[in-house]
């Protein structure tokens, strides 16, 4: 008995059971849901920081922030997945998401044009964070 109650807890709990609401499904999905539009780098701006996507400029994505990672989707499938950054202004690049960045030397690029193509550090923001795969 609490002190001021006529009827043990249990009792009131059993009375109480039918005015509360039921359980949330499981899987309950937490995450922050944002459609950013991918830029001309391939990029998302999700919460201040950029993360790299292999999907082409001007396409609306679905990004899912999660407390250590970020998903990107695109037509309901999984494009990309970062390791979140909680520092502000950062770049988050995979460079998978660039085929011409693993397909040729620096020296072809050149002289192919693609480096003027592939986004560039200096070019666009002073501090990046370069995951390799993942």
């Amino acid at each position: 008995m609490l002190d001021g109650r006529s009827e043990p807890v249990g009792v009131a709990m059993v009375a109480e059971r039918d005015h509360l609401l039921a359980r949330a499904p499981e899987g309950f999905d937490l995450a922050d849901v944002t459609f950013p539009l991918v830029d001309k780098q391939s990029c998302v701006l999700v919460k201040t920081n950029a993360y790299s996507v292999p999907v082409k400029g001007g396409s609306r994505v679905e990004a899912r922030v999660y407390p250590l990672h970020v998903e990107v989707w695109h037509s309901g499938r999984l494009i990309a997945r970062h390791e979140r950054c909680h520092r502000r202004r950062q770049q988050v690049l995979d460079l998978e998401h660039y085929p011409s960045a693993r397909t040729s030397s620096p020296r072809e690029q050149i002289h192919t044009g693609s480096a003027a193509r592939r986004p560039s550090a200096r070019r666009r923001r002073p501090n990046t964070t370069t995951h390799e795969g993942g």
